[in-house]
């Protein structure tokens, strides 16, 4: 679809915005002064703050740069769940300032969560199956899996900064990671 809406495209530069995302004003002046000025990179990383069950999850999810303002003809997009583009040129990563940052409404509940689980794991399994050559599914101990996505999270991504919250989503992804 991104792919479609690109070739679709007649600017000079080209915005991509999910439907659960939204650009702040202070991020679209900043957007319309870099495309303006003497700019020399190709694609322009935006940071993006998610909002999971309501609330900005900092810790493993920020600044979380992705790549969605880019000159016309240099960004192609895989057709895989979440994939990243494929850049041709030099990409720049805009300053982590949460008023120009991508709002993205991640997770409304868990609920939410665990319906789009459910979904992208099936997506994701799929996908594995076709890119992966003769690789087992499922060979891997379910328990390591979550627990190495779970301190990942928890330790590494600093999860536990953010208390209970953090414990939450930690525990969240290690779920996911294991359903896949």
């Amino acid at each position: 679809a991104r792919n479609q809406a690109i070739k679709q495209a007649s600017g000079d530069w080209i915005l991509i915005i999910d439907d659960d995302e939204e650009i702040s004003p202070d991020l679209s002046k900043h957007i319309k002064e870099v495309i303006t000025g003497s700019i020399s990179a190709d694609a322009i990383a935006l940071p993006r703050k998610n909002l999971i069950f309501g609330r900005w999850a900092k810790t493993g999810w920020w600044p979380d740069h992705q790549i969605r303002l880019f000159r016309s003809g240099t960004v192609d997009w895989p057709p895989s769940l979440h994939a990243q583009p494929i850049v041709r040129g030099e990409v720049q990563y805009m300053p982590s300032q949460t008023s120009w940052a991508i709002i993205h409404y991640n997770y409304d509940d868990l609920d939410d969560f665990i319906d789009r689980a459910q979904r992208y794991s099936q997506i994701a399994v799929n996908e594995s199956k076709e890119n992966q050559s003769k690789q087992e599914l499922g060979s891997q101990n379910l328990i390591d899996v979550f627990f190495r996505e779970y301190l990942r999270r928890w330790y590494a991504k600093n999860g536990y900064q953010e208390g209970d919250y953090g414990q939450t989503l930690s525990a969240m992804q290690a779920f996911f990671e294991m359903l896949v």
